[in-house]
């Protein structure tokens, strides 16, 4: 049970992690994607396309993030993708998780030109290729059904459109009778199902879509990749949303209902506002915790009852069904609760997305009457914890899919799931009072809330919130640094400026409070899917200025970390108004020092792929490199220059190596001189791979020779032996060293690969492979069993994958060294926890040696740039700086990850039984399926506390 439990979480988890990506192959035209909160990657490849290392590259990343799949206008090279097999596995996998291909072609007579590289690689994964005569003499005929899938794609032909479906797909044209057809007979699109499990093929040469910058299959598309939620965020709307959101749970726009009272509510449609063409009355009432909901929809067309789905947590929302959404308003406090049930009363129930979230004590009913049907859902408030918030942000809609009306509380254009959509539900007549209190006299408010909650400028106050703050108390071991987030919520019509002025010592001694707590304030920042959140983390300016807008939230972060003796050290500081006459607000926080010691090395190898010099960090890279050291990263990416000074051609054009190779130890040299370093067990990696930078090199000399021949390991080996003289010259043991054979390797790589491992292993090396999404299980196996002394595939191949517990057990292999990488595509700040803090849990169950993301720092473009176009963005966990490098949450979470790791393994092997408990899989599993920061932390001060009572033990 342990197992299954573990392996659910991962394959959600897995799926939880792709971004929102969107690959387009060819000309996209006029399509407005810059409009949603997408990352569109764009690769305009032909029939003549070279595809290089890098292209091939780059497509797999694509896919390996994307939910859709286009291709569009012009695009011809169908050899290049579908022949190519690093990047045909990347799309078995992205149909494998449920991705949608739409193939736009461009004119009737193109259906006839079929490659052969796809017509072999669509039959092993069972796709019937396109070809002309399938799209003749077509008629509705036996197999041809009604299909609700294909209903949802209405908005793409005439209104007088037929949908008709064959369910399974054979190689016989005469199956090709799945059409959508207009009344004229002209075929628009053909759509397969379930490809490789759940993925979705669609074939179209309706060029409208590439013509139009907002075409409704556009929209659809979207949705079926993406869900209800995604929505345009154009400079426009952002502004809007960013306005609304100021006064979002705050003011009253007519939205809000007194619970104790109850109400009932007239749906309207959310596209445009107006009164819904199909009725559907919402009565709400409370009886205690019990939120009783009642829906009495309007629905002439009773068989859809009798289709309705009967899988709990299916795709309800393709259903004729009806929604409610709650969410506490406070923030870090319970979730983001969705409930469906359709005419079948089949339950979809989730938590922020989260699936493994099932009610335990809902109660749900379902009249079906000729022309209308009720649903009655009674929803346990204290099990949401939601019991005792005084304002719960709520939605209630219907979705009518026969006749295509969305309904809800709000107008929203953009689902139903977003805040323009949700209305307030007031737990009683005082939380109506104060919330046209604080709109009236508008507060300043401060609140402690959980680390990792992501925070946005628009972030409303919690129910916590108030004008003083308690006192706030923090427990760590010593040298284990752990912080505090106050947010700072300016419900006044004016912008606050307060000064922070903390006292010079612990009160009550002679400690000084700056060896102790130091203040930083999360500043805003754009990220690449529109939202303004509160993420680098940057100390105070000189003045100790804090700026607060007026309607926006901003956040302290104060670092705690100690490695004096066991005790309590209170630090008394006040928040001062600058610009009016405000009292000073105390904040008092008390470091409850544990007796328990974190270790300067935590006895993990933990990566962030760099820092990379030649983006930002050019003449920094001692600053990025301390950085590293405070972030527990031990694992250290030098560049491949040394490489290309050590080989030359001589005179007589001869490929040969330079005698004294001293002056390629600069970097080396320099990473040790550091302080932050010394004493400490440390390891770097040279580029992305020996063997392929040997390749580049004799490349770049005009050589012919190549790694995988005698010639090229005859050379290798002298080079090996003269660089390892120099280290041992130097006092570097190559103990530290990792040895990086090739970056993602392809199967044809493999055999040099292996060579390469036996090299190593020959001068006792740390040999070092990761794989990414095109790998084979039997190239694992291959790298493995030549003896690699570390291995890193990509994190969902051991979670998500039909072979993941076979890699696994390739992995754990005799005790073999491993661990799992992800990629922090474009500042992904989606989930604190989830992507990053999790990390450390999730390595500990399977038995990992550390933890890597890549990357550290942008390796292109400017990361603090806010504009739409995503292709400037980059991996990074932290922002540039003139000086040096900004952290931000997310590398906090990082580090908490590596922690937690540690922690987790020393409480393992305690012989304690509270240790043992809060480290054991249900305890982890539960953690991460609730994925609740302030559970978080309770977990964590539980841990400190167990830790110093077995230490004192």
């Amino acid at each position: 049970m342990k197992k299954l439990l573990i392996c659910l979480f991962f394959s959600l988890l897995a799926l939880a992690l792709s971004a929102n990506t969107v690959t387009v192959f060819g000309v996209k035209g006029t399509m407005d994607l810059k409009k949603y909160p997408l990352d569109v990657r764009e690769f305009k490849i032909d029939s003549k396309t070279q595809m290089t290392d890098e292209t091939v590259l780059r497509c797999c990343e694509a896919l390996d993030n994307s939910k859709l799949v286009i291709f569009g206008l012009n695009f011809s090279g169908w050899q290049q993708i579908f022949g190519n097999q690093s990047i045909g596995n990347s799309f078995t996998e992205f149909l494998r998780r449920g991705g949608v291909a739409y193939f736009g072609f461009q004119s009737y007579d193109s259906l006839s030109k079929v490659s052969a590289a796809v017509i072999k690689y669509f039959h092993s994964v069972k796709i019937t290729p396109w070809q002309r005569n399938n799209y003749l003499n077509f008629a509705q005929g036996d197999n041809g059904t009604i299909c609700k899938m294909t209903e949802e794609y209405a908005a793409f032909c005439a209104p007088e459109a037929k949908f008709l479906h064959i369910k399974r797909f054979k190689n016989d044209p005469r199956l090709w009778k799945s059409l959508v057809v207009t009344a004229k007979g002209t075929p628009v699109a053909v759509i397969q199902e379930n490809i490789c499990g759940k993925g979705t093929v669609i074939y179209s040469y309706d060029l409208k879509i590439f013509r139009e910058t907002s075409h409704p299959m556009l929209e659809a598309l979207l949705k079926k990749a993406f869900g209800e939620n995604m929505k345009k965020q154009s400079l426009k709307e952002r502004n809007r949303i960013k306005q609304q959101g100021k006064t979002a749970g705050s003011a009253n726009d007519g939205t809000v209902m007194d619970l104790s009272q109850g109400g009932t509510i007239e749906l309207i449609n959310s596209k445009n506002g107006q009164k819904a063409l199909f009725p559907t009355r919402v009565t709400v009432k409370r009886r205690g915790n019990i939120l009783d909901i009642t829906f009495e929809s309007h629905a002439p067309y009773p068989s859809d009852a009798a289709k309705a789905l009967t899988l709990r947590d299916g795709e309800l929302w393709k259903d004729e069904c009806v929604e409610v959404i709650l969410e506490n308003t406070i923030p870090g406090k319970g979730g983001n609760y969705h409930f469906i049930i359709n005419r079948a009363n089949t339950i979809y129930d989730s938590c922020n997305g989260n699936t493994l979230f099932n009610s335990k004590n809902i109660v749900t009913t379902v009249d079906n009457k000729e022309k209308s049907y009720t649903v009655n859902l009674k929803i346990d408030l204290a099990e949401l914890d939601l019991a005792d918030a005084p304002m719960i942000r709520a939605n209630f809609a219907r979705e009518n899919h026969a006749k295509k009306e969305y309904s809800g509380w709000k107008k929203s254009a953009s689902g139903f799931n977003n805040r323009e959509a949700m209305g307030l539900l007031a737990k009683d007549a005082a939380a109506l009072t104060a919330l046209s209190k604080v709109a009236a006299d508008g507060k300043f408010l401060m609140e402690q809330i959980p680390l990792f909650t992501r925070m946005e400028i628009s972030t409303p106050p919690g129910a916590k919130a108030a004008e003083k703050l308690p006192e706030i108390v923090v427990t760590a071991g010593r040298n284990d640094k752990e912080s505090v987030c106050i947010a700072l919520y300016n419900q006044t019509p004016d912008t606050q400026v307060f000064r922070w002025e903390g006292a010079d010592f612990i009160d009550g001694s002679n400690t000084p409070a700056r060896d102790i707590f130091t203040v930083k304030e999360a500043v805003p920042w754009l990220d690449r899917m529109g939202r303004t959140v509160l993420e680098p983390l940057v100390k105070l300016n000189e003045a100790n200025i804090i700026t607060v807008p007026s309607g926006e939230t901003r956040l302290l972060w104060i670092d705690v970390k100690s490695d004096l003796p066991a005790g309590k050290y209170t630090w008394k500081s006040s928040l001062v108004s600058t610009v009016n006459k405000d009292k000073s607000r105390p904040v008092v926080i008390t470091l409850d020092l544990q007796n328990w010691r974190m270790p300067d090395d935590l006895g993990l190898m933990v990566s962030a792929y760099g820092p990379y010099k030649f983006s930002w960090a050019k003449n920094k890279i001692k600053a990025y490199w301390a950085l590293c050291a405070d972030y527990h990263i031990n694992w250290i990416q030098l560049n491949e220059r040394p490489a290309l000074r050590n080989f030359k051609k001589n005179a007589a054009g001869v490929i040969e190596t330079a005698d004294n190779m001293d002056s390629t130890l600069s970097e080396e040299l320099e990473l040790l001189s550091i302080k932050e370093f010394k004493n400490k067990k440390l390891f770097w990696m040279y580029g992305y791979g020996s063997v392929s930078q040997f390749n580049k090199v004799m490349k770049t000399l005009g050589s012919d020779v190549r790694f995988g021949s005698e010639e090229g390991q005859k050379l290798f080996r002298e080079w090996l032996t003269k660089y390892l003289a120099a280290l041992q010259k130097a006092g570097i043991s190559t103990e530290n060293i990792i040895w990086n054979i090739m970056d993602e390797p392809r199967s044809k790589d493999i055999p040099d690969c292996v060579k390469f491992i036996k090299i190593a292993n020959e001068f006792k090396l740390t040999s070092y492979s990761d794989f990414a999404t095109w790998s084979t299980v039997d190239d694992v196996r291959q790298i493995a069993d030549a003896g690699c002394s570390l291995l890193a595939p990509w994190e969902p191949r051991l979670l998500s994958r039909k072979t993941a517990a076979e890699e696994l057990a390739i992995c754990r292999k005799t005790g073999r060294k491993f661990l799992t990488y992800l990629c922090s595509n474009n500042g992904n700040t989606e989930a604190y926890l989830a992507y990053y803090r999790f990390r450390g849990m999730r390595g500990f169950l399977m038995k990992c040696c550390g933890i890597s993301m890549w990357a550290m720092n942008s390796w292109r473009g400017n990361d603090w740039h806010s504009d739409d176009d995503k292709s400037l963005g980059g991996a990074f966990l932290v922002h540039h700086n003139k000086r040096g490098p900004i952290p931000t949450i997310r590398l906090e979470a990082y580090r908490e990850a590596a922690e937690d790791m540690y922690l987790l393994r020393r409480a393992a092997a305690a012989e304690d039984s509270v240790l043992q408990k809060l480290a054991a899989p249900e305890t982890l599993n539960t953690l991460m399926q609730k994925n609740d920061p302030a559970a978080l932390m309770l977990w964590k001060e539980k841990l400190n506390r167990a830790m110093n009572k077995a230490q004192s033990k």
